[in-house]
């Protein structure tokens, strides 16, 4: 004698998937909520015990230091600028490279993608001294071409990886 028909079986198993998921989700966002929540509320509320939130005491005024900051407005318009600029150059260049890897056949390709995987697995502390001393050379030091070119450098072998295996 069954209780439950496999259909029913499989909606319950269902309907766990999505309550377990919709927990995870819960319990990842929370912490990301709760700083948003807690970053419009005045410090005297964060700063009694316990913490009280009140969504009527809620204030702009610490963005509106924030970006009537110099300092900050131009770090982040030089973060926007590097971001830019290694993004553009990081997905031309690990396109390319992945649609070499993956589709055209080469003589070297193994050892290639041998020393693409090395690289990816290498502690990018032991690029640092070497990385340094070669922009020291160019005098790339404290330029957005420089700072550009470390991100591409850390981000093109494993772009390069994946792209390989999407157009494989």
């Amino acid at each position: 004698m069954r209780i439950f028909s496999a259909q029913r079986i499989r909606q319950i198993y269902r309907v766990l998937v999505y309550v377990a998921a919709y927990l995870l989700a819960l319990f990842i966002l929370a912490p990301f909520l709760w700083v948003l929540i807690t970053s419009f509320q005045n410090v005297n509320n964060l700063m009694a015990v316990p913490t009280k939130i009140s969504l009527s005491d809620t204030s702009f005024f610490y963005y509106k230091q924030l970006f009537a900051d110099q300092q900050f407005r131009s770090a982040l318009c030089n973060s926007l600028v590097v971001v830019a600029i290694s993004t553009f150059c990081a997905i031309t260049i690990c396109s390319l490279g992945g649609y070499a890897v993956g589709v055209l056949k080469f003589r070297g390709k193994n050892v290639l993608l041998f020393a693409i995987l090395g690289i990816i697995l290498s502690p990018a502390l032991a690029f640092l001294i070497p990385l340094f001393m070669i922009l020291r050379f160019l005098r790339l030091i404290d330029t957005y071409l420089g700072v550009s070119l470390m991100f591409i450098t850390f981000l093109a072998p494993l772009g390069i990886w994946i792209l390989r295996g999407f157009f494989n």
